[in-house]
This record gives C-alpha cells, sequence and structure tokens, in this order.
C-alpha cells in the first residue's frame, strides 16, 4: 500500500507530548487497516512511497451504500448510483481507499485520530473492501486539545468545534466534511489517484479538477446505457442500474453472493486494468501530439462502441459477419466525429452520434475489439433484462423507492 510523505508544520507536535514514546499516535480501524494524514499541518506532498500503478480514493457514502445494497436495505434509489461509485474503484484500479473525515484529539497527553463515519457503514461494506488491496484514509482536518470532554483548543483559529463536547463529534461527519471538503478533494489530485465521490460537499468541487482518463472511458459507456440500453422501464416502477451494477445484479443469485461477484469481476477486468492503466500513461510515452491525439481518439472511439456492441441481437451479429466479407472488398464510408458522450448538451446532439456509433459496429466488430477493455465490458453488458436483476435482488419495499 502506498504511503504518503509530506512536509509538515508543528513537527514536533506528538513527539513531545504523546507521554513522551514518540510520534505515533492512535490509528482506530473498523474492519479494514487503516492509515491516517494530518492535512491540517501538510503544506506540501513530498513523494509517495510504493504507489500503485493504478490507484483510486472513494467516500465513505459510496462504500455505505454498497455495504446497503449487499447486506440491505438501500436507503433510497440513489444508493444505486453511489455504490456504483464504490465498484469502479473496486474494479478499474489495483488499490482503493476510503477517505474518512477524522480528527486528531489530545486527550490530555495521549493522541488519538477520532473517526467521524461512526454507524455509517455497515460490516458489508468493509467486507467488500477485502477484494482488493485497500484501506480506510483517516483525514484529519484539526488538532483538538479537551480537556473535561470539552475543546480547548483546535488548529484552526475559526473552528465551530471550539467549546464544544467532544460527544458532539458522533455525528460530525458533515459537519467536518463541509468544512473540509476542498481539501479532500485536493489531495487525491496532487497524488494522482482518481476520485470516486458521491457526497455532494465533495462532488461540487471536482468539477476544478481533471477527471483522468479512465473516468472519462467509463463515462462513455454510462450515458448511453442509461438512455438507450434502458430507454423504456417498466409502467410501474422507474429502475435504471447503472453499467457496473447492472452487470453485478445479473450475475447475483441473492445478496449474499454479490461480495463473490465482484471478486470474480476484479479477475475478469485483470488484463483490462492492466491497458486501463496503459491508456491513462499514454501523454507520458513522448509521442507527438498528433500521434497522441490518435491513439487518444482510437480508445475513445472503441469505448463509444461498447453499448452499441452489447446491444446487437444474434442476428444482426451473424449478419455482420456476413457483411464483413463484402466489406473488406468495398469498405464504406461513414461520416463519424469521435468525441465522449458526455460532452453533448441534449437528446438530439447525443443520438445523431449514437445512431452513427450504432451503425458502424452493425458493419464491422473491430471498433470494439481492437483494446481489450473496450471488448470486455462490451461482452460483460450482454447482460439479462435489467429490471429482472433488479427485481431478484431488491426487496417489494426497496423497489417502491422507484416508484414514478
Amino acid at each position: 500500500m502506498a504511503r504518503i510523505y509530506s512536509y509538515v508544520t508543528r513537527e514536533e507536535e506528538t513527539r513531545v507530548k504523546n507521554n513522551g514514546i514518540g510520534p505515533s499516535s492512535y490509528i482506530p480501524t473498523e474492519g479494514v487497516i487503516a492509515s491516517a494524514f494530518d492535512a491540517y499541518r501538510t503544506f506540501e506532498i513530498a513523494y509517495v512511497e510504493d504507489k500503485p500503478d493504478s490507484w483510486s480514493m472513494l467516500d465513505v457514502d459510496s462504500i455505505a451504500a454498497l455495504g446497503r445494497l449487499i447486506d440491505g436495505p438501500i436507503a433510497d434509489k440513489e444508493d444505486l448510483i453511489r455504490a456504483e461509485q464504490a465498484l469502479r474503484a473496486m474494479l478499474f484500479h489495483e488499490s482503493a481507499q476510503v477517505l474518512v473525515p477524522s480528527l486528531k484529539v489530545d486527550h490530555g497527553g495521549l493522541i488519538g485520530y477520532q473517526r467521524l463515519d461512526k454507524g455509517l457503514r455497515n460490516r458489508a461494506s468493509y467486507e467488500a473492501l477485502n477484494v482488493l488491496d485497500s484501506r480506510d484514509f483517516l483525514f484529519a482536518t484539526e488538532y483538538l486539545e479537551v480537556d473535561k470532554k470539552i475543546v480547548t483548543f483546535s488548529s484552526n483559529p475559526r473552528s465551530g468545534l471550539l467549546n464544544s463536547s467532544i460527544e458532539r463529534f458522533e455525528n460530525g461527519y458533515e459537519l467536518v466534511l463541509k468544512s473540509s471538503s476542498e481539501v479532500s478533494v485536493t489531495l487525491p489530485n496532487r497524488i494522482g489517484a482518481t476520485t470516486y465521490f458521491s457526497n455532494p460537499e465533495l462532488t461540487k468541487h471536482l468539477a476544478s479538477y481533471e477527471s483522468g482518463f479512465i473516468k472519462n472511458l467509463y463515462d462513455s459507456i454510462e450515458r448511453p446505457w442509461f438512455e438507450i440500453a434502458q430507454a423504456n422501464p417498466p409502467i410501474d416502477v422507474d429502475v435504471k442500474l447503472p453499467p457496473l451494477m447492472s452487470i453485478v445484479l445479473s450475475r447475483a443469485s441473492y445478496r449474499d453472493e454479490i461480495i463473490e461477484v465482484i471478486k470474480a469481476l476484479r479477475e475478469e477486468l485483470s488484463a483490462s486494468r492492466k491497458e486501463l492503466v496503459r491508456f491513462n500513461s499514454l501523454i507520458d510515452e513522448g509521442l507527438s501530439q498528433r500521434d497522441y491525439m490518435a491513439q487518444v481518439n482510437k480508445i475513445q472511439d472503441s469505448f463509444n462502441a461498447v453499448v452499441a456492441e452489447s446491444l446487437l441481437t444474434d442476428a444482426e451479429v451473424r449478419k455482420r459477419k456476413i457483411l464483413g466479407v463484402w466489406n473488406l472488398i468495398k469498405p464504406v464510408a461513414n461520416a463519424y466525429v469521435t468525441s465522449n458522450f458526455t460532452l453533448f448538451n441534449t437528446l438530439d446532439e447525443f443520438m445523431t452520434v449514437y445512431n452513427s456509433v450504432e451503425n458502424r459496429v452493425k458493419k464491422s466488430s473491430r471498433i470494439v475489439s481492437r483494446n481489450v477493455p473496450a471488448s470486455t465490458m462490451s461482452e460483460m453488458l450482454k447482460v439479462d433484462n435489467v429490471f429482472a436483476s433488479a427485481k431478484r435482488i431488491l426487496t417489494d419495499s426497496e423497489l417502491e423507492l422507484f416508484g414514478k
């Protein structure tokens, strides 16, 4: 697991205290290994030791939603979107960390971290993380001194926690997250970790940062999967599942199987993750701008075609094989502009390009098959009826959350 080294102020902070036993402070763990980062006194990241080729950072809200999906019940229909973020972090990367808002507290000589996610996650949310290299990342935004359970000092002179009872922090997750959300988003960007956040306090800052090539490629799949593959949901409910959620629920017979399904999917996506790492590092390969853009457009082209490929019927596949012979003799010209599906503001714009992609896919399998991740995803997305999968896993009361 990666270790972050940084330049800090107050370097004697725990060395002088902590009963003279050194700089280490107590780090509470809940289900998975935890590490801590003193954001409140860090002014620069020095380097990252043992940095994974591909790593992600997700928030408590995302992994908590996945835990509710596994153990039940989900809190609302948005839980499926939140859980999708966790699936992306776990399936597309080799390592994952959960950002846990925390405080560093001096209880009169003994210093330790106080987590603010108590009661927000169930056991399944921790068990799911065991399918990959993962840990909780306690992100300390303030240093507090406490006397008789009352906060007497804060590293932030304008802290809203001063003179408050330490017991108040049992439910302080949203309070601290709101005051530290911007710096919480900055860190992953600085250390090269891809973010998968769903809490609004965090997502509102994401637009200020580069999203990463892997996330952009996934976005090319997500919109057509919602707009095209699930265009006609059942009349009584409006259940639309994100791409990875559709795959997971189509393979699980019941909730207890979901973690094993995720584990199996990670194995199937092993080659894809390696290829995605290569895609993400194209800019470092010394290519000319022209060659770089040609590579990027070719990869984007394949991912734009994933959903169209996954929706082909057997008859259309057979017809494509026959047409393939003819197309080798007489190539068919196609008017098409490579673009990310998320860039279109209107449904008409989106449909114009999607229809062009669909027509090309019906004529050639090479669009998707020329790279491993796109080819793998198109096969995985050949799932059974999405609503049937949701109905098999979710209870009647949960399905009512999706009522129109």
